[in-house]
């Protein structure tokens, strides 16, 4: 037993037990820490996703808010186009009535003054088909305008289900949130 160095004291069932209990505590602390950085991490994660699912839903919020401006414009655009194509159809009958006037005067007339009416005839003819041309042109404008009506009124139905769906999201994760 000599020369193999100072004897190790034994250690007694009470230092054993305090020893075991400061490693309990130890363990229960370092699982709280780990614990409150995990709920601090979720905490952020769920912070940084409700700011993400509202700057969404603010974006949504503009372009539903521009769809609808557009939708307004082309409305009143629509309402304009049909105003003109009525008045492009008033002066197409009133130069039918001109034309069938002058025509009538024409057989009446003599001879240079049935000139001057055919050539009144001729022009009224002229006038008409203009006139079919822009009423024909303006109705495919409208047309156009229904279908870009559509596009759009499709567009902001898309918006507003996308926007129905972030804030059902945010909803539920602000509930998960509050349940955890």
């Amino acid at each position: 037993s000599e020369g193999k160095g100072p004897k190790k004291k034994r250690k007694s069932s009470v230092d054993s037990s305090n020893d075991d209990a400061k490693r309990r505590a130890s363990l229960v602390r370092d699982r709280e820490r780990e614990a409150a950085a995990v709920n601090d991490k979720e905490s952020t994660q769920i912070e940084t996703e409700a700011e993400r699912l509202h700057r969404e839903n603010v974006q949504i919020e503009e372009r539903i808010a521009r769809l609808t401006e557009e939708v307004h414009k082309l409305q009143y655009e629509k309402v304009t186009l049909r105003e003109h194509i009525a008045e492009v159809e008033k002066k197409m009958e009133e130069a039918e009535k001109r034309r069938a006037e002058a025509e009538k005067r024409g057989k009446k007339k003599s001879k240079k003054k049935t000139e001057e009416t055919s050539q009144d005839v001729v022009r009224l003819q002229q006038e008409r088909r203009e006139l079919e041309l822009q009423r024909n042109e303006l109705r495919s404008l409208l047309a156009e305008f229904k279908k870009e009506s559509l596009r759009l009124n499709r567009a902001y139905k898309t918006m507003r289900s996308w926007k129905e769906h972030t804030d059902f999201e945010a909803n539920r994760r602000l509930a998960d949130e509050v349940s955890t």
